[in-house]
């Protein structure tokens, strides 16, 4: 998979990853390179294969014309690869699920300038489905950080137009 493949190249990412189900647990493990291996000290498997796999060009503050271009000679590169792993219970409570997971990223080498402390590299996470359309999330991420979100799905094309608060224009002669 690939991350930020036509942007700045600020966040860009490419990785492998496997999961797998079983019953109520579905299991996550992958290996990134470019901005998920920030942190990491696992040596890039392809240096010791291909020339050049450990020389990643990266972003740089002056560079201006980095912004929807694909970085094919970034792909797969970099002195370091990251793990990241996942874990995700169905739990029987209709719609509700929990994660953990294990992020490779020490937010040290945010762009801009950006770093986050983290205490820890393990985030935890509930999700709360209620119906097709709402999804509520709380989470601990980084070990330090509590985080709560609403997700809202829908498809604008087959709204009705309930909302409409403004009266029926008056007809054009």
């Amino acid at each position: 998979g690939f991350r930020d493949i036509g942007g700045t190249g600020l966040f860009a990412s490419e990785y492998i990853a496997a999961s797998k189900r079983w019953g109520k647990l579905d299991f996550t493990l992958g290996m990134g390179w470019g901005y998920l291996a920030n942190g990491s000290s696992i040596k890039n498997p392809f240096c010791a294969v291909v020339d050049g796999a450990c020389n990643r060009p990266g972003w740089t503050p002056n560079d201006n014309d980095r912004g929807g271009k694909i970085g094919f000679d970034t792909f797969f590169r970099g002195e370091h690869a990251g793990i990241f792993a996942g874990l995700e219970y169905q739990t029987p409570i209709e719609g509700l699920s929990l994660k953990l997971e294990y992020d490779g990223n020490d937010y040290q080498n945010e762009a801009l300038g950006n770093q986050f402390g983290q205490s820890l590299p393990i985030n935890i996470g509930a999700v709360y489905s209620w119906g097709d359309y709402l999804k509520f999330n709380l989470g601990y991420e980084r070990g330090n950080t509590l985080m709560a979100g609403l997700t809202i799905r829908t498809n604008f094309q087959n709204v009705p137009n309930q909302f409409k608060m403004d009266p029926k224009p008056e007809p054009l002669r």
